[in-house]
């Protein structure tokens, strides 16, 4: 197939004529729109395949490939007619699939593997040659445009736009395979436009339908192969398992999956002797096992189940309560909640899929548990259920997601604005006066996961009012979990009998409550040493000296770092780094310092696109301003640092990073296509005033997106629309109102200052994602906001701008 495919590419390239304007414009609007369709999609191919979706590496690598698609322009201007690069883009999409199916990279074994350092370069280059064909005909087309290179850069922008909107259609009706082939086939009508050669044409249509027939049904070989290490495939390998049901939407894809092994009840008391109940399987992009668990919530095998797991004691605490339970999951936490009497149980659906099967396949295999008059589903998120003005006795956490090790912050990217202090906070309004929050987490050595979910409790609280927090909270563990009780009001000693009851009737340890003796400590799931409670009572102390302290990270995460698997200190690396290829971690365990490598290779990639045509134009004695060009790096730098973080803002109120991230760029594209569009009518002095705008959107969005959370998704995508069009306008003028001066630098600068600020978004997208990481989603925004600001006043005293202005500006 690729012998063919390289002889088809050569054979084009020398038929390709010269097409019309319109037609350049036409086939520039389909490969943008094919550009950007690939980028969302491979970010969920990543999510299935890998254990994260790395959007920011994906955008990072396309810019990086639009900016090499510019050098070679400026070195080798004839190398590929447009109608060759075109189809050269098409190529570059089969070659990543090919790629990342047939030579997947394993992050697993790179530290004792050395090949896997080869797979990764050409992981990486594969990823970014769509991109490199992409941006030679972009860069092509706006250097022959001239002054009027802002008509092809609107067109390049808008045509973007609409590809987020095929990405998100296309994933929502066919699988990510499917969806893949679906933007291949779409992809070729592009050299069609530019070509326009009559033999040449019928292979491509002939090659287009060839692929479109994989949409409609994907051949088993080219389904996508995930890590062999995710959940999924390892429970694939269970004797007697059978896979029974895949679907997706295009935030997740589900699959489920029968076998006898599975048992899964983390948390589950030692003591307990009773039956276990069948469990079918779930995963969500290979993660899991979330078991549908088949039993009646009525019966009595249901009743021994609830009262044997440590989250059970809220029920004691406070019975007939009225339940709110967010990220529900498969359902597992209702049923203790049915089952342990609770009077009205609500819960949120983040995953509608999962519900949708809970209410139609399933149901009769789980009782109708989300038919029950008791149970009521909520159409929001975890967050925007809690904007409601309900109250509640009990607010259930439960232990939603699997096991983590975060000894060396390899999860450090995943978002989570469920376990944010500004989430507690909300959930601690909505609790009646005597309501307690539940959360269960998983137990790891040293502790973390748990001890971080303590201290934020504590914060929330000291937010809250409440000076002595000491007096509102309670955690027990069991072998593996633990559960952590916070209340607004104190907890009072008939709640301290009634727990030590149930602590010695199921074999749980206390970890901490007040009043609590030492004999009681560490009594049934003995540890050789009992940091737990140790730990947990220093943080009531002092919860500011145990964070400074603690060799991992364990600072609360907010809605601004919502990163709470972020564990990464600097003071870990000596340990991570004699740690590498000895746990079983993604990159050996070295996580965080992955991204500071990957930081290095693509600064040092994107000095060698920038070095080579730099230094053949100024030996062929054309001088350029230095300010000139630092003008596109800092535009460039700019437009990540504010569409990254939005990126994760905007995965609050969409739920999904694939959606969020759809919006966030058809958003920015389109209207940023508008402002490159009034280029020519505004003035150097409206633009330096209107800049600045972009700092109001850091600071207005929080709010916004907290009132738009109980609305509904067509209103959620308009009125963020509206309030993100004028940020997208804005900065969609610096590069476009920069190109109308090239000229006046010199002849054949665009590729050069395009190479320029492909590099420097390529660097700037790697460099966001540890700024807001370690500093703060809205920092990162004002430090964007802050570039173009200094672009434009870098430019304009540089006198640049103000030597020669362009007719009609």
């Amino acid at each position: 197939m690729m012998g063919k495919l390289k002889k088809l590419y050569f054979l084009y390239n020398e038929c390709m004529k010269t097409s019309s304007p319109r037609q350049d414009l036409a086939a520039m609007g389909i490969l943008s729109a094919c550009s950007l369709a690939f980028e969302i999609i491979i970010t969920r191919l990543f999510a299935l395949q890998q254990f994260h979706h790395f959007a920011f590496l994906v955008i990072s690598l396309a810019v990086l490939g639009i900016g090499a698609g510019g050098t070679f322009l400026s070195l080798f201007p004839t190398l590929f007619s447009s109608g060759g690069a075109a189809l050269g883009f098409s190529s570059g999409l089969v070659l990543t699939y090919a790629v990342i199916n047939f030579a997947p990279f394993d992050s697993y074994a790179v530290v004792w593997e050395p090949r896997q350092a080869g797979i990764l370069l050409l992981t990486l280059l594969a990823l970014s040659s769509p991109f490199f064909f992409y941006g030679w005909i972009v860069s092509s087309m706006l250097d022959r445009a001239g002054e009027k290179a802002y008509i092809p850069y609107a067109v390049n922008l808008g045509g973007s736009s609409l590809g987020c909107l095929l990405a998100v259609g296309s994933l929502s009706l066919l699988s990510e395979e499917a969806a893949f082939f679906l933007i291949f086939s779409l992809s070729l009508p592009a050299a069609w436009f530019l070509g326009r050669t009559h033999r040449i044409s019928i292979k491509l249509l002939v090659l287009a339908a060839c692929f479109f027939a994989l949409v409609l049904l994907v051949p088993s070989g080219l389904i996508l192969q995930i890590s062999p290490y995710k959940a999924l495939s390892q429970f694939r390998l269970q004797p007697g398992t059978s896979e029974i049901l895949q679907t997706s939407d295009a935030g997740s894809r589900v699959n489920i999956l029968e076998s006898p092994s599975l048992h899964s009840y983390p948390g589950l008391s030692l003591q307990y002797s009773g039956e276990l109940p069948t469990q079918t399987a779930l995963f969500l992009d290979g993660e899991g096992p979330y078991p549908i668990t088949a039993v009646d919530p009525d019966s009595e095998t249901a009743g021994e189940l609830a009262d044997s797991f440590p989250g059970s004691a809220a029920y004691l605490l406070r019975p007939d309560a009225d339940t709110l339970i967010l990220q529900p999951g498969t359902g597992f936490e209702v049923l203790l909640a049915v089952a342990s009497g609770a009077d009205r149980i609500t819960i949120s659906t983040p995953e509608e899929q999962v519900s949708d099967l809970l209410l139609g396949r399933f149901a009769a295999a789980t009782s109708s548990l989300y038919d029950r008059p008791e149970v009521t589903i909520v159409p929001h998120s975890d967050r925007g259920t809690l904007q409601s003005s309900q109250l509640y006795d009990l607010i259930i956490f439960p232990l939603s997601e699997p096991y983590h090790p975060v000894t060396s912050g390899a999860f450090s990217l995943s978002e989570n604005y469920t376990l944010t202090v500004n989430t507690m906070v909300e959930a601690l309004g909505h609790l009646e006066d005597q309501g307690i929050l539940v959360f269960s987490r998983w137990l790891g050595t040293p502790p973390g996961d748990s001890l971080k979910t303590w201290i934020m409790l504590i914060q929330a609280l000291e937010e809250t009012g409440i000076t002595q927090p000491e007096f509102h909270l309670i955690a027990l563990r069991s072998m593996r979990t633990a559960t952590l009780l916070a209340s607004p009001t104190p907890f009072t000693e008939m709640d301290f009998s009634t727990l030590r009851a149930f602590l010695n009737d199921k074999g749980f340890d206390p970890i901490y409550f007040k009043g609590v003796r030492e004999n009681e400590l560490n009594h049934f799931n003995q540890l050789p040493e009992d940091s737990y409670h140790r730990f947990f009572t220093a943080a009531l102390q002092d919860s500011r000296e145990t964070t400074q302290n603690y060799p991992l990270n364990i600072s609360p995460a907010d809605d601004n770092q919502p990163f709470f698997y972020h564990f990464f200190r600097w003071r870990q690396t000596p340990e991570v780094v004699r740690s590498l290829g000895k746990v079983w971690q993604p990159f050996g365990g070295s996580g965080y310092l992955v991204l500071l490598l990957l930081l290095g290779v693509l600064v040092l990639f994107s000095l060698v696109l920038i070095g080579i045509p730099l230094g053949k134009y100024r030996s062929a004695g054309s001088p350029v301003s230095r300010s000139f060009l630092l003008y596109f790096a800092l535009v460039g730098a700019g437009f990540m640092l504010v569409e990254i973080p939005l990126l994760q803002q905007f995965t609050l109120l969409f739920d999904k990073p694939s959606l969020a991230l759809s919006f966030i760029l058809f958003t920015l594209l389109l209207a940023s296509g508008i402002g490159s569009w009034f280029v020519p009518r505004l003035t150097n002095n409206l633009v330096l005033f209107a800049l600045p705008l972009l700092l109001l959107s850091a600071v207005a969005l929080p709010g916004l997106i907290r009132l738009l959370l109980v609305r509904s998704l067509f209103e959620k995508v308009l009125w963020s629309f509206l309030v993100l069009l004028p940020t997208g306008f804005l900065m969609g003028i610096p590069f476009s109102w920069g190109l109308r001066y090239c000229e006046h630098e010199g002849s054949g600068l665009i590729p050069l200052v395009f190479a320029i600020n492909g590099a420097s978004s390529a660097v700037s997208g790697v460099l966001a994602a540890l700024l807001t990481l370690d500093f703060g989603i809205t920092q990162t925004l004002y430090s964007g906001a802050g570039a173009y600001i200094l672009a434009v006043v870098l430019i304009s005293r540089a006198g640049s701008f103000k030597q020669a202005r362009p007719q009609g500006s």
